[in-house]
């Protein structure tokens, strides 16, 4: 249980410096200097190291080490491909359940609209509220129950963050998110009306308009 613990704050440690790029694409994270640093040895930290890999965010290559995934364009697209598979598909699970309200999501939004946007040159802050806002997704695809959803979700967050905080940091499109918040009511507001096909092309502008944004941004 006490590696467990341990290991898990390794992870959310490496996986935030990565999110806000205190550790960069490309860089190799060494063990003695890490292990040292963070006061823990060396199991929980490669047991962290495998964590990270299965999100996608460290690559292990044999005889040499583990890094930071490197980003680009293609795979940026390959990611948001994905996400809007996902939360296209929750929508149609909604249908075929004839849920028409999402209590937790529409929790998570009011939520997000009492915050303030932090200042774009603290990444730390930026990244909470972006998690905030962020729930809103997260809530829409546990209410359809489906396990397998819910786990490709969280398998992806990582890197989505860390694309748009990157577009954040470049483009200075903070409004961006506020405009994110209108699209979530539209969300909720059409699934309210049983009209899943509306609800569903919502959320499809929604994620390719994230993605255009983060497109220009990495050109």
């Amino acid at each position: 249980m006490e590696i467990k613990s341990v290991t898990a704050e390794v992870v959310e440690y490496l996986r935030n410096k990565i999110i806000i790029g205190e550790l960069a694409p490309g860089q190799k994270l060494d063990e003695n200097p890490l292990s040292s640093d963070l006061g823990v040895s060396r199991p929980p930290l490669r047991e962290a190291f495998r964590i990270l890999e299965r999100e996608n965010i460290v690559l292990n290559i044999p005889r040499k080490g583990t890094y930071v995934t490197e980003i680009s364009k293609k795979d940026l697209q390959n990611l948001y491909y994905a996400r809007e598979m996902i939360d296209c598909y929750a929508i149609d699970l909604f249908e075929v359940q004839n849920v028409r309200h999402v209590p937790r999501a529409a929790s998570a939004l009011e939520l997000a609209r009492g915050l303030t946007v932090p200042p774009l040159d603290n990444p730390r802050e930026y990244l909470a509220y972006y998690e905030m806002v962020s729930d809103f997704h997260f809530k829409l695809i546990e209410a359809t129950g489906n396990p397998w959803l819910i786990s490709f979700k969280y398998a992806i967050y990582s890197n989505q963050a860390r694309y748009r905080l990157i577009n954040i940091r470049k483009s200075h499109a903070s409004g961006s998110l506020e405009t994110s918040l209108k699209e979530h009511q539209q969300i909720l507001d059409a699934l309210g009306i049983g009209d899943y096909g509306q609800a569903k092309k919502i959320m499809k502008y929604h994620v390719k308009r994230g993605l255009l944004a983060i497109e220009n941004s990495i050109a």
